[in-house]
């Protein structure tokens, strides 16, 4: 007889002799208890004035947020607004260096509409 688990020295060693606690050639299983070993213990939570804490900084991030954002719209309409304004500017001053003149209406009737695409009236 082998010494080391007790058996035969004709026996077959199979890699389930040496662990017990395994079981039907299934590794991940274990032995399961009939009764829960796990003690119930008490939640882990916050205390009320702990929550109460979070909560209104949570409130002060967001009120810092949407400020943020209200600025951000504030200063994007803005630009809007001077982007217009310059626009409107370039234009006025464009018509004020135009030369124009004046053109007769039977000129006007025999150009072509190539010629008619320059001309706008004032």
């Amino acid at each position: 007889e082998s010494k080391s688990f007790g058996f035969p020295r004709n026996h077959k060693r199979h890699k389930h002799d040496k662990m017990k606690t395994k079981l039907h050639n299934r590794n991940w299983r274990s032995k399961k208890s009939k009764f829960v070993t796990t003690i119930a213990t008490k939640r882990l939570h916050s205390s009320f004035e702990q929550r109460m804490q979070e909560k209104a900084q949570k409130m002060l991030i967001r009120e810092k947020e949407r400020a943020i954002k209200e600025q951000t719209i504030e200063e994007k309409r803005l630009a809007r607004q001077q982007a217009m304004q310059r626009k409107k500017l370039k234009e006025e001053r464009q018509k004020a260096a135009e030369v124009t003149q004046k053109v007769d209406p039977r000129k006007v009737k025999k150009m072509s509409r190539k010629q008619l695409r320059n001309i706008r009236k004032t």
